[in-house]
């Protein structure tokens, strides 16, 4: 992943229309604070993680594990994490522009990310609100929801048959 140091100013979308700041742009090669994540915290983390800013047409893994997955659960409810960006916002206004991978950062390697960003996310806009969308669209078009994953990849193969070819799930 591309390294940006905390709260610099966001320069990866070309096509953003206003001011950003950079949080959670990690890799392997620098150190970053850590600190325990509070539950509340990653419940808000994942609302955020609804919404896919600026997606990619690939997957990026996290540098940190050994084995690295993009399939996340949290309550039940899974997403592709790995793909895109989050947006949060301040209550007075500010950006802030982050991986979604974010949220595994802080639960898996408890990522601390700056103060002024852990205020946003308890105090700012949440995702579903019709205040926060706003905020979205008036900083970007490149987002839409981020659909659920199924907990479990489906299995399933390709066969030929006299019909053509045929999609079978697992037997």
């Amino acid at each position: 992943m591309t390294y940006f140091e905390d709260l610099s100013p966001y320069t990866l979308d070309d096509a953003a229309r206003g001011p950003a700041r950079n949080v959670g742009w990690l890799d392997g090669s620098h150190v970053f604070r850590t600190l325990r994540p509070k539950p509340e915290l990653l419940d808000a983390l994942w609302e955020y993680c609804s919404i896919l800013v600026v997606p990619t047409r690939g997957l990026h893994t996290c540098e940190f594990c050994s084995s690295p997955s993009n399939r996340f659960v949290r309550h039940g409810k899974g997403l592709i994490l790995g793909s895109g960006e989050i947006r949060v916002f301040s209550s007075t206004g500010g950006a802030f522009a982050a991986p979604n991978l974010i949220y595994h950062y802080i639960l898996e390697h408890e990522y601390h990310p700056p103060e002024a960003f852990l205020q946003a996310v308890e105090s700012g806009p949440r995702p579903e609100s019709i205040a926060y969308r706003e905020l979205l669209g008036r900083l970007t078009d490149a987002w839409r929801d981020n659909p659920p994953a199924h907990t479990e990849p489906e299995q399933f193969r390709f066969l030929r048959s006299a019909n053509g070819v045929e999609r079978k799930g697992k037997e």
